[in-house]
């Protein structure tokens, strides 16, 4: 949990208040980084991976762009901005929820993604290894939860357009969920 943890420490600027600095090093990249935050009852590992939970959901918007075709704003100004974002943040988190049901309930997993994130993340290992490194068992342990496939993303949408009974729906699902189409 405190792997890459190098230091923290209670800090002060010119303003009344107190921070937490935490140094942290990428056990994988050997990078530094340091993480400001008023956050002192999490320990300083799990604030780290927090923060690169943080660059996972930046990410996501990138995914917006392409997958579900949001390519500009919806307006001017904060107003239509925030709404934007709270509509695509909702629209992730119910992805989230339909793909735990489709697991728990159908025994449906978007594999590909697991396959493409296992591929990667042995490739990460290859490449930690050759320079003395090691990948963060964060890294290990939680897959990115900002990424589904494209296939998941056009049956969402069918289903949506054309009004998809359920179990028809999951029937044209299950087979693009077992692997790349060969």
């Amino acid at each position: 949990m405190h792997q890459g943890v190098l230091s923290e420490e209670r800090v002060r600027f010119g303003e009344p208040g107190e921070f937490r600095r935490i140094r942290y090093q990428d056990p994988e990249t050997g990078e530094i980084h340091q993480f400001l935050t008023t956050e002192f009852h999490l320990p300083p590992g799990i604030i780290a991976q927090l923060y690169r939970f943080r660059w996972d959901i930046e990410k996501f918007f990138g995914v917006c762009g392409s997958l579900l075709a949001e390519k500009r704003a919806w307006g001017s100004g904060p107003v239509p901005a925030q709404v934007q974002i709270e509509f695509l943040v909702l629209v992730h988190n119910l992805f989230i929820l339909l793909n735990a049901r489709l697991e728990t309930q159908e025994g449906i997993r978007d594999e590909k993604v697991e396959q493409k994130y296992a591929a990667a993340l042995k490739l990460r290992k290859e490449a930690a290894l050759l320079k003395g490194k090691t990948v963060s068992p964060w890294v290990q342990a939680l897959r990115r939860i900002t990424r589904w496939s494209s296939q998941f993303t056009r049956w969402m949408q069918d289903a949506i357009l054309h009004g998809w009974a359920w179990h028809c729906a999951v029937e044209k699902l299950r087979p693009l969920m077992c692997g790349y189409l060969r």
